[in-house]
């Protein structure tokens, strides 16, 4: 996958958390996105590898907590720096503005956006936090929460910008 993103010219690569807890090589899964620049954003799972005591709070389930410690066991001290290097959000530049990019929502890496998200609690989730485009992580699934979108009808060629509004959703991809 590293080689077709390298052959299209992707300008970024970002991962939105949870980089080395759902799969058999974490070591592995760390050392790929070093090895290409990755943005990385904090997700639950990682801050749950840098801090154990957060566990208990997280959950009880036991197959996780084995799971979790599991891969642990697995990563290099230097795994770890890199995960601290990680920030709870990002903005990452684009030609209209930037993209906010989190995990779970912009104010906690434990917090769900679904397609469901009634829109009051959207704007509590996002605390105001306005972006073009808001790429978010920890729900495990690919949707698009459309946000009131505006086009200037005297420049047509302009990209449609989104703004924290009003709350419409779009269906989730398929």
């Amino acid at each position: 996958m590293l080689a077709d993103i390298r052959r299209h010219g992707v300008d970024h690569i970002v991962c939105l958390g949870d980089v080395a807890t759902f799969g058999p090589s974490p070591q592995r899964a760390v050392e790929l996105r070093v090895e290409s620049n990755c943005l990385c954003i904090m997700g639950n799972h990682d801050a749950l590898l840098l801090e154990p005591k957060l566990m208990r709070a997280y959950t009880q389930a036991v197959p996780v907590i084995d799971a979790i410690n599991w891969c642990r066991e697995q990563l290099t001290r230097d795994s770890f720096d890199y995960f601290a290097s990680f920030k709870p959000t990002a903005e990452l530049p684009l030609g209209l503005g930037s993209m906010l990019l989190y995990h779970g929502s912009p104010r906690s890496n434990v917090e769900d956006i679904l397609a469901t998200t009634p829109s009051e609690q959207l704007d509590t989730l996002f605390e105001e936090r306005q972006a073009p485009v808001m790429a978010g992580g920890h729900a495990q699934r690919d949707m698009a929460i459309c946000l009131h979108l505006q086009t200037d009808s005297m420049a047509p060629s302009r990209l449609p910008v989104l703004q924290r509004l009003t709350s419409k959703r779009c269906a989730p991809f398929v």
